[in-house]
């Protein structure tokens, strides 16, 4: 059962950007030990998994533990998806992806995973990176 914040967020993305959402929330739900089984790979708009895309395709997400979703919707609520509009919420959220998968898999290590992003993904603001980064951190999550 989807969890009520990711639900209200979710249903106001449309099309190709409801798909990069989802990939956000399950590779966080990986993250926290949700016991999904997607395994992530960098895609062009951040982790991607092929076999969550599939299951995106044919409507049938693998089932996560209530506390797991809990942890992702707090994590969303600090990066303040829950009083921004859904996009903003995917921006953010994304911005959160990138930096925990840069630091989490990227080999060889990123020197600065905030400079990193920045300099790869015009539009995204230096401010917007490092606020996440210190959420990241403080969260215990890099």
């Amino acid at each position: 059962m989807l969890r009520s914040l990711v639900v209200s967020k979710s249903v106001s993305i449309v099309g190709g950007l409801l798909e990069d959402f989802v990939h956000c929330v399950y590779y966080f739900v990986e993250v926290f030990g949700g016991g999904a089984g997607y395994k992530f790979r960098w895609g062009v708009r951040g982790p991607y998994s092929d076999m969550l895309h599939r299951d995106l395709v044919r409507g049938r997400l693998r089932k996560v533990k209530v506390d797991v979703w809990e942890r992702v919707e707090e994590l969303m609520r600090k990066l303040g998806c829950d009083s921004s509009s859904p996009q903003t919420c995917l921006y953010l959220l994304s911005i959160a992806a990138r930096l925990h998968m840069i630091v989490s898999s990227t080999y060889p290590p990123v020197d600065d995973p905030v400079e990193y992003i920045v300099a790869r993904f015009p539009g995204i603001r230096r401010e917007d990176v490092e606020r996440v980064w210190r959420i990241l951190v403080e969260e215990g999550l890099i």
